[in-house]
């Protein structure tokens, strides 16, 4: 049995008289398992500390301590309980087989041995052991992800009624009463109207979209990819925010550099990015795209001269439990899901996304895309 770390199983052997377990211990040995021997309970307890053993032989006539007071100790500390230990004895009557099992051990082996029978019983041991810890694991990870999947559901249910309030409360005065307002009025209930049905729109699109990662169905699909054909696409997705603004953007992407990704999770990374950069720059601000091939990654940074962000909102921006949601320079209204769903779309590409910004200059996004070597089209 292969260890997931590629390290040795270690075997603590507890015996007042370990010479008689020579063959036992050069056959372990020869197996490839690294062995520790304790000649009491008291040593016993002293090595397992350092040594820490995958599993542990252990006797049950003893000097000082005896084979069963050694088992309750381990099991009554934390960071020993999990141990597997197997009794190795020749005490054979049923009450002791009994209690040893009920001390906690996981098997009982009466001496004189075959020593390919103890090995055996060995394996099974550390096999069952290293399932109970992966599941351990697996169990863990999913209370997590439900866990995150309820914050989540949480946090859409709460803007998704305050969109749809909005939406109903200036719909109903526009619907029994329209003829009593002015030109200028309905247009501005209109424009209310129409913004809460965008955003409404936005929330179940990134609902969708977060759905589709957390459950696995999001499909990849990476080839590799030039970011310097695909950026000016991306830039013109908000001419007319950009031109409303004022704004100045610009990338000094070279050409032929390459990233294997996913072209429609890039894009939608990009999107994010560059709607919060554009969101949060006033007025003739600048905002600029670079990226930087460093080894198997390139490095994408996306930055802008806005409002920036205070060092108390900085923990908030990829959190689902804090969501952080600010209006834009002009009012202009956000989810707070667009950077959560990038970074999940970062990981996925294998990457890393970060940020660092300075309260009033300005916020720089990066993030790491694997480097692609052939070009494709995308």
């Amino acid at each position: 049995m292969k260890r997931v770390d590629a390290r040795k199983e270690i075997v603590l052997i507890v015996d007042d008289n370990p010479s008689s377990l020579k063959g036992l211990i050069d056959f372990l040995s020869n197996q490839g398992m690294e062995i520790w021997i304790a000649l009491n309970g008291e040593d016993a307890l002293r090595r397992v500390s350092y040594a820490k053993p995958d599993i542990i032989l252990l006797d049950i006539l003893m000097p000082g301590i005896d084979g069963f007071e050694t088992c309750r100790y381990l099991k009554e500390k934390r960071e020993t309980q999990d141990i597997p230990i197997i009794f190795l004895t020749a005490v054979t009557d049923i009450e002791d087989k009994l209690k040893g099992f009920n001390l906690g051990a996981v098997d009982y082996i009466i001496k004189p041995y075959e020593k390919e029978e103890v090995l055996i019983r060995i394996q099974k041991q550390l096999a069952f052991f290293q399932q109970k810890k992966e599941l351990s694991f697996l169990i863990s990870r999913l209370t997590e992800s439900n866990a995150l999947k309820d914050e989540f559901f949480s946090v859409f249910a709460h803007d998704m009624r305050e969109s749809l309030n909005v939406l109903l409360g200036f719909s109903k005065p526009l619907y029994q009463s329209m003829s009593g307002f002015n030109k200028d009025k309905v247009e501005l209930f209109a424009s209310y109207v129409y913004h809460s049905a965008k955003n409404t729109f936005k929330l179940v699109e990134n609902l969708i979209e977060w759905s589709k990662i957390q459950s696995g169905n999001l499909k990849f699909n990476p080839i590799t990819i030039d970011l310097n054909a695909i950026i000016p696409e991306n830039i013109g997705i908000f001419q007319k925010d950009i031109k409303r603004k004022q704004l100045t953007v610009t990338h000094s992407i070279l050409p032929n550099t390459l990233v294997y990704s996913d072209v429609k999770m890039i894009y939608t990374i990009f999107y994010h990015i560059l709607s919060n950069a554009i969101k949060y720059t006033p007025d003739a601000g600048k905002i600029t795209i670079s990226a930087t091939p460093k080894g198997q990654f390139v490095t994408v940074a996306i930055s802008d001269s806005g409002i920036g962000i205070i060092e108390t909102n900085k923990h908030k921006l990829f959190n689902i439990s804090q969501k952080y949601s600010k209006k834009g320079t002009s009012g202009e209204e956000g989810t707070g899901m667009g950077l959560i769903i990038c970074k999940a779309l970062v990981e996925k590409n294998s990457g890393q996304i970060w940020f660092e910004s300075i309260p009033g200059q300005g916020t720089t996004f990066y993030f790491t895309l694997v480097r692609g070597t052939h070009a494709k089209k995308t």
